[in-house]
């Protein structure tokens, strides 16, 4: 049966509308559909230049930072930066890669400081990869960029290890010298040789200047290293804080590496017991007052010690156990200062025409207790320029009547006196380190409780760190930090945490 007039008219509209929808799938495939692969495919593309474009300049900030070198100047640093940086990028990124082009030809690599004591390696470029399915929409192609930043900081350690005699052997110390001895030995084992510098410098009656060890960076593979000197330790002697601290400083100074971190790590176990003079005032009046042992009544005229000659070098105290808060007790020096001893001895007396202090035939092996019968009082700055009267502590002073003295830091006095003065020029030193602008130093201390005459003032470490804990803990200097390490089995952890801050600074 032939299809009637409405079912052929119905069919001929079927047919109609399938045509329109070819026609409307066509144009969508053109359209839409194909752009859309067209966009992933050339977005594919995009995001692979882009990641490759991205590791390249990692790479390239990177080499740049590895590049920098503690000796060189700030010149030749951005010179071997550079160089580095765009080496490295050239082997990650190679020239016409995909068939892009680097904006310029090269990235942009930049070396600045942004502190003293680090280098910024900045490092960008920028890709022009070409389009091929975006092209139908005019799009031909289209420029990336990526950017990298690394930080490079030198370290240039000075390790400073007071090694008096309260650390030895009881019942004048507290047995600790071997554990600081292993316990500084695993410090200096956590950096890295052939790439971060190290030195020693060891203290009691005196520091030695040249140094005890380096600056050097074969600290490990030189012989002997630095781990075999400080093995070579014996504590004896007193505490010449001021003195260890300015000759640290002036190695830091001597070598001359302004773009290094400079980092000074103070180890002691008591408190600074002894003031280094240039010119020791010789008295000029009889003064009973100073009676520096029990069985004497003190000079009963006017030193003729020296006999014009000038006396140089340390004034300390002599304190026995169980001695802790005397007030008078034993002076004693004056103690070379000047000439460098090794690490496993002490620094020796030195003689005067005149002086009691050195009168062995009067007083036998008590001679250098006698210091008082010939020097008037501590003077206001000690050898290094660092001031003795305040800052810290009030020395106490003399007033009475001898007035040719009044106002004078006494002599005679330990605690009060003399160790008072000898804080107040250790912490003047630290504070002269810190302020240093062009070596911006960072200092952290090490206190190891114990000792069984005087111990540890916390607070006074936590100063000469510039610790955040401290009362007079400034901002805007480098600040440090202080670990405190309750008796020897915590020293090996104090000196880890002290290793951990510095090796964070320095990454």
């Amino acid at each position: 049966m032939s299809d009637s007039a409405p079912n052929r008219l119905a069919n001929r509209r079927r047919k109609s509308r399938r045509g329109a929808s070819m026609i409307i799938f066509t144009l969508l495939v053109a359209l839409v559909l194909l752009p859309l692969v067209g966009l992933a495919i050339d977005g594919a593309v995009v995001f692979w230049v882009r990641a490759k474009l991205s590791s390249a300049v990692d790479a390239a900030a990177l080499a740049g930072g590895r590049a920098i070198n503690v000796t060189y100047t700030q010149a030749q640093n951005s010179g071997v930066a550079v160089t580095a940086a765009k080496q490295w990028f050239a082997a990650n990124y190679p020239s016409g890669w995909l068939g892009t082009a680097i904006v310029g030809g090269n990235p942009s690599v930049t070396v600045q400081p942004t502190q003293t004591a680090m280098q910024q390696v900045n490092v960008s470029a920028s890709a022009t990869v070409p389009l091929y399915f975006m092209r139908i929409l005019g799009v031909n192609a289209i420029t990336i960029g990526a950017a990298a930043q690394s930080a490079r900081r030198n370290l240039n350690l000075v390790l400073v290890l007071d090694r008096s005699s309260s650390l030895g052997a009881a019942p004048y110390g507290s047995n600790s010298c071997p554990t600081m001895i292993s316990s500084a030995q695993n410090f200096v084992n956590m950096f890295t040789d052939g790439f971060d510098i190290l030195s020693l410098v060891t203290f009691s009656s005196s520091a030695n200047y040249p140094i005890d060890y380096g600056p050097t960076k074969y600290f490990k593979s030189s012989s002997p290293s630095l781990s075999t000197t400080i093995g070579n330790i014996s504590c004896i002697g007193t505490t010449s804080t001021a003195q260890a601290l300015y000759t640290a400083y002036k190695s830091i100074k001597a070598q001359g590496l302004t773009s290094a971190l400079n980092v000074v790590v103070l180890f002691t176990d008591g408190q600074p017991n002894e003031v280094v003079a240039n010119n020791w005032p010789i008295k000029k009046l009889a003064d009973t007052r100073l009676d520096p042992l029990s069985w004497t009544s003190g000079p009963s005229a006017a030193s003729t010690c020296s006999n014009g000659v000038t006396l140089s070098g340390g004034l300390s105290i002599y304190l026995s156990p169980g001695q802790a808060d005397s007030s008078t007790g034993y002076t004693m020096g004056i103690i070379d200062t000047s000439t460098s001893v090794a690490v496993n001895s002490d620094a020796g007396f030195i003689s005067g025409s005149g002086c009691n202090f050195t009168n062995s035939s009067k007083w036998g092996s008590y001679a250098p207790l006698y210091i008082r019968d010939d020097v008037a009082y501590i003077p206001t700055t000690d050898a290094y320029g660092n001031s003795t009267t305040g800052s810290y502590k009030t020395p106490t002073t003399f007033s009475g009547d001898i007035t040719t003295y009044n106002g004078q830091i006494r002599d005679d006095e330990q605690l009060p006196a003399l160790v008072a003065a000898a804080f107040n020029a250790a912490d003047n030193m630290a504070t002269a380190m810190r302020n240093d602008s062009t070596y911006t130093i960072v200092i952290y201390t090490i206190g190891l409780d114990g000792a069984p005459d005087v111990g540890i003032d916390p607070v006074f470490l936590e100063r000469v760190a510039n610790d955040p804990r401290s009362p007079i803990y400034n901002s805007a200097k480098p600040a440090g930090y202080y670990a405190y390490a309750a008796n020897a089995g915590a020293l090996n952890q104090a000196f880890y945490q002290v290793a951990s801050q510095v090796l964070r600074l320095s990454q």
